[in-house]
């Protein structure tokens, strides 16, 4: 067996979780989380596959809850294309929320991408927030998923970007 096929399940866990040298988990009380994402992906010379994005946020804290302030929909250009969300929401301990922007919205483009903004009245564990895409036609199809990352984040009263 190759030895990258040992090594994904490494890079996975460094990737869905952000610690002290310790190894204490770090909460936070806001954040602010950049989710690339793609509504076509190119397939040769001037031909593209359209695909539709489900954005999903899950709370992974067993205990807190989270507030969702904002979410919003951006093109390869870095414009805001929609506002996902009317006024702010809770997530519950392992909850989660979700949108889809539909195959036939070509908005985003192929460098499409989501803003979340989250905060909680005490500190919790940062959600995961991943887009979906998936498309296809006939009997062929695509699927594949892009995790956020933090861009901005708010620990007991200090601010690290």
């Amino acid at each position: 067996m190759k030895i990258w096929m040992h090594l994904i399940p490494l890079v996975f866990t460094a990737m869905t979780s952000w610690a002290h040298a310790d190894g204490t988990t770090l909460k936070a009380i806001s954040e602010t989380i950049y989710v690339p994402a793609y509504s076509e992906v190119l397939i040769g010379p001037g031909s593209s596959q359209q695909l539709a994005i489900t954005i999903v946020i899950h709370n992974v804290d067993p205990e807190q809850p989270i507030n969702l302030q904002m979410v919003s929909y951006h093109d390869h250009q870095g414009s805001q294309v929609q506002s996902l969300l009317e006024e702010a929401i809770t997530i519950p301990p392992f909850g989660s929320w979700k949108h889809l922007i539909g195959i036939k919205d070509k908005t985003g483009g192929v460098g499409a991408n989501f803003f979340i903004d989250w905060t909680s009245e005490t500190p919790a564990n940062s959600p995961i927030a991943e887009a979906l895409m998936i498309g296809g036609t006939g009997t062929q199809g695509i699927s594949f998923t892009s995790r956020g990352r933090v861009i901005v984040r708010e620990v007991a009263g200090a601010s690290q970007n």
